[in-house]
């Protein structure tokens, strides 16, 4: 081999061991690149799960003037049918809507997805006032059939015990659920009606006729 073969095979030789190492250091650029969009990936993962566990604030008016608006704190994707309210004496819970006028109600898979003002809406419950059945006395009341009234919770209700001809009284005694009640100067009983009631009447009697007023005695013979 001359000397102008020599030069022209390390020639040749060096070229080769240059685009060796381009190639490698090419390969250690893209195994770099690929760890970086690993790291990248690895970084963004807790976020996510960390967004969907979030909570929100929902603020909830109601239509009971007795009751102010509160917050409550509930997780992200929740029921808003599943959001719990307050217990309010004497008053029902109806559902949640999203106007103050309680025109357009939320659907059973409405969720929440943000802070949120929504409406409460609650029915003022009745209850009934039971009289006892007798043919000794009447019973005057407002909106009493069948011997019952329903009255709206926390309502004044009166009522009056009238004796039928031919009865009188030695001690009469009323009582509400069992507690003796006392009736007013015009001989009315009131009540503040916060639960059903039942009204017991006794100490009504029969009257001999020597008792009764003449023209009421005349018109029973």
């Amino acid at each position: 081999m001359n000397n102008k073969d020599d030069d022209l095979f390390f020639k040749n030789l060096e070229e080769k061991i240059k685009g060796n190492s381009s190639k490698s250091k090419r390969k250690k650029i893209a195994i770099a690149t690929t760890a970086s969009v690993l790291a990248a990936t690895a970084i963004v993962v807790p976020t996510v799960l960390y967004a969907s566990n979030s909570k929100f604030d929902i603020e909830i008016n109601t239509n009971v003037d007795i009751v102010e608006e509160y917050t409550t704190n509930v997780k992200r994707g929740m029921l808003v049918k599943d959001i719990k309210v307050q217990e309010i004496e004497g008053y029902t819970f109806v559902g949640f809507y999203k106007d103050a006028d309680l025109t357009q109600p939320y659907k059973d898979n409405d969720k929440v997805s943000k802070n949120m003002q929504i409406y409460a809406k609650y029915e003022i419950n009745t209850y009934s006032v039971k009289f006892p059945t007798s043919t000794n006395f009447t019973v005057e009341g407002e909106g009493i059939e069948d011997n019952q009234a329903n009255i709206e919770y926390n309502t004044e209700y009166r009522f009056k015990i009238n004796l039928n001809v031919g009865y009188g009284e030695s001690e009469i005694i009323v009582k509400a659920n069992g507690e003796i009640i006392e009736p007013d100067s015009d001989g009315y009983y009131t009540l503040i009606i916060k639960e059903n009631v039942v009204i017991e009447v006794d100490g009504v009697e029969t009257l001999s006729l020597i008792h009764i007023s003449e023209p009421t005695r005349l018109a029973l013979i």
